[in-house]
């Protein structure tokens, strides 16, 4: 043990906490810094002294609070202070790896090698845990000759040592993972930013969440996957709803995907290129991409330019069926859009996801500016998809130029899954919509809803037979793009509005 970490009340050594199975992982998490097992104090006289306090290391990385009344029954307590009973903040980090992150990505702890900033318990100055300490355990303490506690204080930027930087490398390196995974801003300022050629420090310098990006540590190419803070993505204590959101949208979606892809890449000799279509190529990569790819159809009620966004160098699917349901699409996936069963079921579009973003980040990349509406511009402007950003409390606002989804019931159903699929290869036929052979028939949803359940060979097949028909780009403008783009005019708003699906 040693006794420069510092001491908890009742004399309970602060103690690193560490990785206890070296045995090979597939991934490796990086979290901030270990948390300590909690207790309520009890004073002498059967008064609550203290709700939750820190009285000992936890038992392992990322505890989830198990045997937590053993563990704290075998704290030496005084006889003139009372006792200590369990308190219900144990393990909370802990549970919200195991429900929000492990369990969406089909892991279990045997697979991981877990791993902090910092391998042992700190206070942050000002806390509420501090003051517990301070002001009453150690005044007692003092008075009545109790160990008195002494434990490292945190500020809120804290540094890590070059050392510590190196260990963990060493950590990842032992570990034989290619996939890491980061939880919150701290790790990605304090660690990967060394790597990273962009230097990223947090969350919002990245594109869109729940990307994979590569990245070089020692020599080795890895994964790289930067997520929240476990106490956001289990919604505890102070959070921001934005970044809860947006890992509620990556979890509810097919996120193991990421380690089948990890899978394939570590032997593609198993992979049959003769079934690979023609246009992935012998790339690598692309093959990845469509071993794990999911093709998503669904009905374009109205074709008017909005839903999909076909203009200024990117097809955008931001407001639309697909949106809506919550579907959780990846790059490299692909999406088809046909005309309803009374017109033919006749192919709108087609076009690969190359990106994922949220609403907010869409609103202010740069490179989506002129997909921001304009109600007294040209028919393309006027239906601009790039309406919804957060303000500084992270509640949803619509752009005021914007004259279509004025509804309430628009706001709402755009803002609750709020992706937008993005596209730079696409195939866009708009008001020439094409009719389909017959084998493909079946890929359209009989109404409402988007279908992904297909077979593999009929989308390999119908994803060549795009591609070899159309040309990439758009072919003709949206069926209902004329005038007011087709749209129809509300006249029971305040302002005269164009309402388009």
């Amino acid at each position: 043990m040693n006794k420069d970490l510092g001491v908890f009340p009742f004399g309970k050594e602060v103690v690193e906490v560490r990785q206890a199975d070296d045995s090979p992982k597939s991934v490796f998490i990086l979290g901030v810094y270990a948390s300590a097992v909690h207790a309520r104090w009890i004073g002498a006289n059967g008064r609550e002294l203290v709700k939750s306090l820190s009285v000992c290391s936890e038992s392992e990385i990322f505890w989830d609070g198990s045997n937590q009344d053993l563990i704290i029954q075998r704290i030496v307590v005084p006889n003139d202070a009372g006792k200590l009973k369990p308190s219900h903040l144990n393990g909370e980090s802990g549970k919200a790896l195991d429900k929000h992150f492990l369990a969406p990505l089909h892991l279990n702890r045997s697979q991981v090698w877990l791993s902090d900033l910092l391998p042992f318990f700190h206070v942050r100055p000002g806390s509420k845990q501090e003051k517990r300490i301070h002001d009453t355990y150690n005044n007692l303490a003092v008075e009545k000759g109790w160990p008195v506690a002494n434990i490292r204080k945190l500020s809120t930027k804290f540094e890590t040592t070059v050392e510590r930087v190196y260990e963990i490398v060493a950590e990842l390196v032992l570990s034989g993972a290619d996939i890491l995974i980061t939880l919150g801003d701290d790790p990605l300022r304090l660690f990967t930013s060394r790597f990273d050629q962009w230097h990223r420090a947090s969350l919002s310098e990245y594109a869109s969440y729940g990307n994979t990006y590569k990245i070089e540590i020692d020599g080795r190419s890895l994964l790289h996957l930067p997520l929240v803070h476990p106490r956001q993505a289990g919604r505890l204590g102070n959070h921001s709803s934005k970044w809860s959101d947006l890992h509620d949208h990556w979890k509810h979606g097919d996120p193991s995907c990421l380690i089948r892809c990890r899978l394939y890449d570590n032997d593609l000799s198993n992979v049959n290129f003769d079934n690979i279509p023609n246009y992935c190529g012998r790339n690598p990569y692309s093959v990845l991409q469509y071993l794990i790819m999911r093709f998503c159809t669904y009905i374009v009620k109205r074709d008017k330019g909005l839903a999909p966004n076909p203009f200024y160098g990117y097809c955008t699917l931001a407001l639309c069926t697909p949106n809506h349901m919550g579907i959780r699409l990846s790059a490299g996936d692909w999406i088809a859009g046909f005309t309803d069963r009374a017109s033919g079921n006749k192919l709108v579009y087609c076009m690969r996801v190359d990106e994922v973003l949220d609403l907010d980040h869409y609103y202010h990349d740069q490179r989506f500016q002129r997909k921001k509406p304009q109600h007294n511009g040209t028919a393309r402007q006027r239906v601009g998809d790039n309406m919804y950003w957060r303000d500084e409390r992270g509640v949803w606002k619509r752009d005021p130029e914007a004259s279509l989804h004025f509804k309430k019931e628009h706001f709402n159903r755009d803002t609750r899954h709020a992706l937008v699929y993005i596209g730079r290869r696409f195939h866009y036929l708009g008001r020439v919509a094409s009719v389909v052979p017959p084998k493909f028939h079946v890929l359209p949803p009989a109404g409402r809803g988007v279908r992904t359940n297909h077979e593999d060979n009929l989308v390999n097949d119908f994803l060549s037979w795009v591609q070899e028909s159309f040309e990439v780009g758009i072919t003709a403008m949206p069926s209902m793009f004329s005038g007011t783009s087709g749209c129809s005019t509300d006249t029971g708003s305040s302002r005269k509005s164009v309402v388009c699906g």
